[in-house]
């Protein structure tokens, strides 16, 4: 399910036009959608695959805010205030993106406040996650940190429909720099979840077999 989709805070008169405005554009799993720094001319909404919002250190180092799927909305914040993109937004998957460019994202926002509307919810819904994602990162350990990610990032399993079992697909890497630890620190917990039953650890999939265990694990000091 979506998370940042704006569609349904729009009229239907807004999402017509929306329709009408945007284009869609292909992207290859590892290419940036745009880059930290680049100006803001364009906003998108995901119609299939998905995409993580970061950004980098002079270091190398990588702070991972955001992951968005089908039908989420991002790019919203450099149009409203012009400044440059704050992270670098990079596809996961093959991506199809509906494209709106500046100029009709004014157009809709001039003649459909329903439109204006929705952006300022998307935009108060991922500051609020973002703000607790950073209030947690300060106040709970690690191993309750990678628990609440796994659940937040969960999904069923599209290849295997009929199994029950819940999978995040992404690598070990990603998941350290969204919970702010090292790597190791991560497979250090990680497996001693897959010792406990809770969950198994594949190439750039961990498969959740006991999701009470990890809501357990999320409560613990």
């Amino acid at each position: 399910m979506s998370r940042f989709d704006m569609a349904p805070w729009m009229s239907n008169e807004a999402r017509a036009e929306f329709a009408r405005l945007v284009t869609r554009r292909s992207y290859s799993a590892g290419q940036t959608v745009y880059s930290q720094d680049d100006d803001g001319v364009e906003m998108y909404r995901i119609a299939s695959g998905s995409v993580r919002l970061f950004s980098r250190q002079l270091d190398g180092r990588e702070a991972v805010f955001l992951f968005f799927g089908e039908n989420d909305f991002f790019g919203v914040s450099s149009l409203v205030d012009d400044g440059p993109r704050p992270q670098t937004a990079e596809c996961l998957s093959t991506v199809e993106i509906d494209v709106l460019p500046v100029l009709a994202f004014d157009t809709l926002r001039s003649h459909h406040p329903s439109f204006s509307d929705a952006m300022l919810r998307l935009l108060a819904k991922q500051m609020r996650l973002v703000s607790s994602h950073y209030a947690r990162a300060t106040m709970v350990a690690l191993p309750g940190r990678i628990a609440e990610r796994l659940l937040e990032l969960a999904a069923p399993d599209s290849t295997d429909s009929e199994s029950g079992y819940l999978f995040v697909r992404l690598h070990q890497e990603e998941l350290a720099a969204m919970v702010g630890a090292s790597r190791q620190s991560v497979n250090k917990i990680l497996q001693t979840f897959q010792r406990n039953g809770v969950i198994q650890v594949q190439s750039r999939v961990i498969k959740i077999y006991d999701i009470s265990a990890l809501m357990r694990i999320t409560m613990m000091d």
